[in-house]
């Protein structure tokens, strides 16, 4: 692509008008869920249980499904 200097001299300056010598913005906390949060959860698991659980096995069963010949997969 070919640009006129005039161009690039108006790229350059939005660009570099985009950048900002101010402080960050703060990061958000990493909090807890609160009770609310907790209840809606509560609410859509039903009692799966209070800790989400990763069967490794069933992911292995996938994972060989997906992708055959590639993996062992447990009886």
């Amino acid at each position: 692509m070919v640009r006129t200097p005039e161009h690039r001299a108006a790229l350059e300056a939005v660009v570099l008008s985009q950048f900002s010598t101010a402080r960050p913005c703060d990061r958000k906390a990493n909090k807890p869920p609160g009770q609310a949060a907790l209840a809606e959860r509560a609410r859509l698991i039903g009692a799966a249980g209070t800790e989400p659980s990763i069967d490794l096995d069933e992911i292995a069963n996938v994972i060989a499904l997906a992708f055959p010949g590639t993996t062992q997969v447990s009886a």
